[in-house]
């Protein structure tokens, strides 16, 4: 084992170490923000030592970035991970100031990126409640964004995608087994674990998954069994009917272009938001609202959380009708400012942040504009994917459509809120590496398109 991986778990251990101490009630909040400055130098440090070393280790905690000495100010939730990748991205912007070099092939999709993220950061300066457009902004672009830049910059080759790839599975199977444990333990029920919620969860088992059922190993088939239980156990239906759908997805995969199947998936997940906007009937959602409230919140509550989420059908109604309201009275807010929206996070419906839809999110938060160069950035993500698919390595497949699953999620459940944005970005950057790197085993994958 290289003498480098020995940092990477002793720091690990230092801060499970921390956390250990607030578990046990011990009380270091007065000491919680120096400890978590201090990491944050250390990581910075490192980042300027070796790049690599550094995002192996913010891999390794990324399904976990929610409870290692986090500290809050305000609305906005620091973590070691935010440090990591904030570590990262300095130490990358001084490098390659040194070099007067970007240091990776800048192609159409990072350029469709900053543009996106600039778009994204003027209605700060222009929005009413500054600290909401700042929060936001934080985590749904300018985080994600460090990240895929990162992504870009480090793994250039095979060598350290392989690296990134083990650390990933370790991580997610420490997750997974923790998430099986608490699901029996709590009653079946699903519950955030590490403080990552289900569905987030959900994004991480699903590629560990796929990554590792490519093997009759009876090692790797007992992991890859691990990661689908747990998936299963997070409950998350529109993950569950892709599922379902995934052998579909590869036959497609190996007919069609990428390129093809992902603007198809543009198109279904638009017609789908406008098909249930206009079958919304706001008189049904006044009665399955007031027949649904009947029930204790008790047992609204257990609903929720468990497997009666996926066969009660008074709770896939309300869900239903709840968010085809929501997206209803959102986009007749965004009629009044079609061309540039309202301002990233604002939004018209009181104590709500989300409406839950990443096409009625982009409308109503930056417009026509900001939906057509989020969407030209996602598509430009798949350019450099050559496609005569059945050359492509089970690992690139699988990473697309993982990215491709995570966009549709987004569709009952938004991308601009919360953190879904850090693994997609992390995802379409490692596409764009894969595709035009020769990450894929060797195989030649860069087009001319």
């Amino acid at each position: 084992m290289s003498k480098h991986l020995y940092y990477i778990y002793g720091g690990l251990f230092l801060l499970f170490f921390s956390e250990t101490l607030l578990w046990l009630s011990i009380d270091i909040s007065d000491f919680l923000l120096p400890i978590l400055l201090a990491n944050s130098f250390i990581l910075f440090g490192l980042a300027l030592y070796d790049t690599s070393l550094c995002f192996n280790l913010v891999i390794l905690i990324l399904p976990v970035k929610n409870i290692l000495l986090k500290y809050e100010v305000g609305i906005v939730t620091f973590n070691i991970y935010m440090a990591g990748i904030f570590g990262l991205f300095i130490a990358y912007i001084i490098k390659a100031t040194m070099r007067f070099s970007l240091m990776f092939d800048v192609k159409s999709a990072d350029k469709l990126l900053f543009l996106f993220a600039v778009y994204s950061l003027s209605f700060f300066f222009v929005s009413p409640d500054y600290l909401i457009s700042g929060y936001v902004f934080l985590h749904s672009v300018f985080i994600p964004l460090c990240g895929y830049v990162i992504v870009r910059y480090c793994l250039d080759s095979k060598e350290k995608y392989d690296v990134f790839r083990w650390h990933f599975l370790i991580s997610v199977f420490i997750l997974a087994v923790a998430t099986i444990v608490i699901y029996f333990t709590q009653g079946g029920r699903t519950l955030s674990v590490f403080g990552t919620n289900a569905l987030k969860s959900a994004s991480y088992f699903v590629l560990a998954f796929l990554l590792m059922f490519n093997s009759f190993d009876k090692k790797k088939f007992i992991c890859s069994c691990v990661y689908l239980f747990a998936f299963i156990l997070c409950l998350c239906r529109v993950y569950l009917f892709n599922m379902i759908l995934l052998p579909m997805y590869f036959l497609v995969l190996k007919h069609f272009k990428v390129r093809s199947f992902v603007l198809g998936i543009i198109i279904i997940t638009f017609s789908f938001t406008l098909l249930t906007i206009s079958l919304y009937d706001p008189i049904e959602y006044a009665n399955i609202t007031r027949k649904y409230y009947k029930t204790s919140g008790a047992e609204r509550k257990r609903i929720a959380e468990s497997s009666d989420r996926l066969t009660n059908i008074d709770h896939w109604k309300i869900s239903y009708y709840g968010l085809a309201g929501m997206w209803r009275h959102e986009l007749a807010t965004f009629s009044k400012r079609p061309f540039v929206g309202k301002g990233i996070g604002n939004t018209d419906i009181r104590g709500v942040t989300s409406s839950h839809n990443l096409h009625v999110q982009l409308l109503c938060y930056e417009g026509v504009l900001g939906w057509l160069l989020f969407h030209f950035f996602f598509f430009a993500s798949f350019k450099f994917v050559q496609f005569s698919n059945h050359k492509l390595s089970h690992d690139f497949k699988s990473v697309i459509l993982v990215a491709v699953m995570i966009y549709m999620n987004g569709t009952t459940n938004g991308l601009f809120h919360g953190d879904f944005n850090y693994f997609l970005f992390i995802l379409l950057a490692l596409i764009q590496n894969m595709g035009s790197y020769q990450l894929s085993y060797g195989t030649h994958l860069k087009s001319k398109a």
